[in-house]
This record gives C-alpha cells, structure tokens and sequence, in this order.
C-alpha cells in the first residue's frame, strides 16, 4: 500500500472576500475565516503577518482576485498561485463557500453545500456512524478530511484512510481546514479502495463509506464483493455510515434502497435511511 505524507501548505490562504477586505482596508480574517490577520499597505504592496512570518504581494493582485471564485495561496517566497490543478481530463480546485470551503472537480462540487456546509456534514456522518473515545476507524474516500479530522476531534484512537486521486490531496494540504491530516494518528492511503481493502488485515469499530456517485467508474464500490470486505473488516457490532446521495429520486428510483438489500444479504443489519447525511445506517450482526 501507498502512504501518502501529509504536509500542510507553508503559507496563507485568502478567500475572494478576504482579498477584497484587505483592498478596502477592513478588519479581516485569512485562512479562509480559520485565522485572523493583521497587515498594513506600502508603496502599492500588501504586508500580511501571520505566525510569526511576513508575507507580502501586490494590491494589484488581491483586486483581481476579489472578483474570483478562488482560493489564493502565497507562501514564504512570497510567491503565489490560485488552489487548482488541470490535468488532460479533470480540472480540480478549492471553491471558498459561505462557511467553509469545498472541493471541485469539473463544475462539480464533491461536498454538499446546500442547506449544510461540509464541515456540518462530516459531524453528522461521524455521529451516525457513532465514532466513540478510542475507535478504529476506516473511511473510504478522503477528499479534503473533514470525516477524518472529525472522527479524530472525537478521539478516534487511529484512522485509515482511504483516497484514489492525489490531485485531491495536494489540494487538501493548501486547505487551512485540512491541516489536522497531519496527525500521528491518521493514516492517508493512496489507491482504489476496491483492491485496498483486500490488503487490510487489521478490524475497525467504524467504518464511513463516502464514495463518489455510482458510474460505470465507481461501480465497484457499491458492489457484494466490496460489501463483503467491509463485513470482513468491521468488528462484531461495528458501524457502517454509507453514504448514497439521492440519485434518480426525482424518477422513482432508489439508490439507498439497493445499497440496503445488498448489505443485508451479506449480513448486516441496516438501522436505516437518515434523510439529513443522505446515507444509510448498519451494524455487523
């Protein structure tokens, strides 16, 4: 297995709004509202001061940045570029939101942002998949590790975790929200889970299981066979959070409800639906 070395961005971000409070000479935040900045301007630059290092750039820049939906990150060389990768096929970037910020992959957010921002999200996953003081935990899916970082502020007593796309995770380092992935106690995996999980041998008290929509692509992970490892690696009345989304529910058709037949042939017992994280609930026996 491929462990991916978490290494938080050396620097500071700023949201378009945070841009623009500076260019009109505001109280702000930076960091994306996690920190708060102090900065003065000199002869058409700006000075921003955070922990004890000094970052300077061009008002110039922070005005066309204001006007973007972006996230802008200058490190200690003072040099700057906004959070995004383009690759051949897929063009990924950090989108900042009303309270918080998301991850977007072609036009499409990987978080649900209306009426819940993710960081409210990922507690009501852990929750449902009732994460205790000193649990083992496994989640399927990364992303930007708000699950992750979650399940450790509860005391998660190790975490593994599990992401395909290291486009993903260069972004989540220059996320000022992510940079708790840093911890002794979380585990980052790189690779398709569907062949990960067969590798695992070590059993969990939790399990999330946040996939990306069902496609030709990710079929796999809503499979028997990947149901079947899950089963395999969670403890006697361990707990599963699936979460399913709700596609096709405008058509009639039920996405959770196939999940749910699935895993209860393999033996799980499926608590149920929640309507709130979109997902489904099961124990191990």
């Amino acid at each position: 297995m491929e462990i991916f070395e978490f290494k938080p961005f050396d620097g500071i971000a700023l949201s378009p709004l945070e841009s623009k409070n500076i260019v009109d000479n505001k109280a702000t935040t930076i960091n994306l509202e996690r920190d708060i900045g102090l900065y003065k301007e000199n002869n058409g630059k700006v000075i921003i001061y955070f922990s004890d290092n000094i970052f300077e750039i061009d008002k110039e820049v922070l005005k066309h940045h204001m006007d973007r939906r972006s996230v802008l990150l200058i490190n200690k060389n003072q040099d700057y570029y906004e959070a995004e990768v383009r690759t051949p096929n897929n063009y990924y970037k950090l989108v900042p939101i009303e309270s918080g910020v998301t991850l977007e992959i072609n036009g499409i957010h990987m978080h649900r942002i209306k009426g819940v921002n993710p960081l409210e999200d990922a507690k009501r996953k852990v929750r449902l998949a009732r994460i205790r003081p000193g649990s083992n935990v496994l989640e399927i899916g990364t992303g930007l590790g708000y699950t992750t970082i979650n399940s450790l502020k509860i005391g998660a007593r190790k975490i593994v975790t599990i992401e395909k796309d290291e486009n993903v995770l260069w972004l989540s380092e220059r996320n000022p929200w992510s940079k708790e992935l840093s911890s002794n106690k979380i585990t980052i995996v790189v690779g398709d889970a569907f062949s990960i999980l067969k590798e695992i041998d070590m059993k969990f008290d939790n399990i999330i299981h946040d996939p990306p929509r069902l496609t030709s692509s990710s079929i796999s992970l809503y499979s028997k066979e990947f149901y079947e490892n899950l089963f395999r690696l969670l403890k006697p009345k361990g707990v599963l959070f699936h979460y399913t989304g709700e596609p096709g529910r405008t058509k009639g058709k039920s996405l959770s409800s196939k999940v749910a037949s699935n895993l209860k042939s393999i033996g799980f017992n499926v608590i149920g639906y929640d309507k709130y994280a979109m997902g489904i609930i099961a124990i191990k026996g």
